[in-house]
């Protein structure tokens, strides 16, 4: 694997694109510059949403996707002080 491919494979990892299969002779380049746009937060509400119809779409009830009870909580990360 050349320098460049070494590169693109983990810029590819660290922004979380992949691919199962190839489609056609595609390098992929929509799809990345389609989510260089947004950033991490957006892309997560983006899939978010498309979880939500999915399950929509297939019946499920709103509520199975909430956390469960078990769940105590989030908790933010402590910001360092300046």
């Amino acid at each position: 694997m050349s320098g460049t491919e070494a590169d693109e494979v983990a810029r590819r990892r660290r922004i979380g694109v992949g691919r199962k299969i190839k489609l056609r002779e595609e390098d992929g380049s929509f799809d990345i510059e389609f989510w260089d746009r947004y950033t991490p937060s957006e892309r997560m509400m983006m899939v978010w949403t498309m979880i939500e119809e999915e399950h929509a779409a297939r019946g499920g009830d709103p509520a199975e996707l909430r956390f469960r009870r078990d769940v105590g909580g989030l908790r933010r990360r402590a910001r360092p002080s300046p």
